[in-house]
């Protein structure tokens, strides 16, 4: 895709790093974390004064919620990921509605499958709360000086909108000072990346080599 639309890879970053470098500078914290659950991993970041003393990741995301959803209730993987997508609505909308929103699935669709609503929250839940426990005891068995205690905790990621407008319960191990959700599209996650770039781009130095006497001589006249 990239050679049919005449562009060039100049360079891959990390995206977790790369845009919770700029919301950082944005949220302007000195002690804080991250939590992105993406779509096949989870990645624990941790910042001091502006800086990223440590960075964590799983290979277990959202994609694993989805294929929990499809196994347990028995429904196809597109149906399981509408199901998860319908999560990310707030509670007062997670009800019985006349129109139905894009390709979500309604919610009288699931009920008439025999899946409870109730269940399905359970499952969603379960899962992130394993994700969590796991990402957390990875970065302790990496026996790392820094103590996440007290520490604001944001929650970046596709995945992590399951936890937006929602009120659940996890079991917060870490005692984290806040946790809170960061808004975030794919707007702002390039937007992070082109600073990054720009940022980091130093123009390339010509380097000029002394000329002889002859060299001088052709080159005055050659004016």
């Amino acid at each position: 895709e990239f050679i049919k639309n005449n562009l060039n890879v100049i360079d891959f970053f990390c995206t977790s790093f790369v845009k919770s470098l700029s919301y950082t500078k944005k949220l302007n914290i000195n002690d804080l974390s991250y939590l992105e659950i993406g779509w096949e991993r989870t990645t624990l970041l941790y910042y001091k004064n502006y800086k990223l003393k440590l960075i964590k990741s799983i290979p277990i995301g959202g994609s694993h919620i989805t294929k929990d959803i499809s196994k347990i209730f028995n429904i196809s993987l597109e149906d399981a990921e509408k199901i998860k997508k319908l999560f990310n609505m707030s509670e007062t909308e997670f009800s019985y509605q006349n129109e139905k929103k894009g390709n979500l699935l309604h919610l009288k669709d699931i009920v008439s499958k025999n899946i409870s609503i109730n269940l399905i929250k359970k499952v969603i839940l379960y899962r992130i709360q394993e994700i969590m426990d796991l990402i957390f005891r990875a970065s302790k068995e990496q026996k790392s000086i820094y103590n996440l205690e007290q520490t604001e905790l944001f929650l970046i990621g596709e995945g992590s909108t399951l936890l937006n407008n929602n009120s659940i319960h996890l079991n917060d191990k870490f005692n984290f000072k806040s946790i809170n959700f960061y808004p975030e599209n794919s707007n702002s996650i390039c937007y992070s990346g082109l600073l990054y770039h720009l940022n980091s781009y130093e123009i390339p130095k010509i380097i000029k080599k002394k000329q002889g006497i002859f060299e001088k001589f052709f080159n005055y006249f050659g004016k």
